[in-house]
């Protein structure tokens, strides 16, 4: 069942959908959860807390779709930056759906080629039954594609305990961004490779203006 829904997923991006859905969503309330940053530290739900997030689901390891989302987010980090929101009021994250490969250290590098601002933007990695329970709380469907693996996967969990995995394969996951308030409830996704960058500043504006008592 999940490689049907992930292959779906290929197919709909292959077959000219690239570009994204906003879809507004009512209030709904995100589990808790904790996983590694980029600087080897735990972060989690509760850091996020008293902030506006915008999340998304990537691997360094991708070259096609991955690269194009870390770049629009890096569009509308410079944006919020100027206006002094980016890092204090507003953060955004990036979660690995490549666990054996991402470690904190490949994040960090991959983030630096971006000229991503890590005083608030999180690059998160962890064991896959931590990521996975992430994964399944925002409906994102993410697999090996065991096509295109050079050698098999070790079934040991992750690569910064000294596991040895294949250097090449692709990952099928749902590309998927998304939105949380300042009390970690979902509030929009965004559906596709391309951001609609207006759209997201100005859920992103509204999400910050109920921060400031603006309901």
């Amino acid at each position: 069942m999940i490689r049907r829904i992930g292959w779906t997923l290929v197919l709909l991006l292959v077959s000219g959908s690239l570009g994204c859905r906003a879809n507004a969503l009512p209030v709904k309330p995100s589990a808790a959860w904790s996983l590694t940053s980029q600087d080897g530290v735990s972060f989690g739900s509760r850091d996020l807390r008293g902030k506006v997030a915008l999340v998304t689901f990537v691997y360094t390891h991708c070259a096609t779709v991955c690269p194009l989302l870390s770049a629009q987010m890096k569009q509308l980090q410079d944006e919020f930056g100027r206006e002094g929101a980016f890092g204090s009021r507003l953060v955004f994250v990036s979660v690995t759906v490549d666990p054996p490969r991402d470690t904190p250290a490949r994040l960090k590098e991959y983030a630096g080629q971006f000229g991503v601002d890590l005083s608030g933007w999180t690059w998160l990695t962890g064991e896959p039954a931590q990521l996975e329970t992430l994964w399944r709380s925002f409906e994102v469907v993410a697999y090996p594609d065991l096509a295109t693996m050079d050698a098999p996967l070790a079934s040991a969990s992750h690569a910064g305990h000294g596991t040895s995995v294949p250097a090449n394969y692709a990952v099928v996951h749902t590309t998927k961004t998304v939105l949380l308030d300042g009390a970690g409830n979902l509030r929009a996704e965004y559906i596709g490779v391309e951001l609609p960058r207006a759209r997201v500043a100005q859920d992103i504006r509204a999400l910050l203006a109920e921060l400031d008592g603006g309901h």
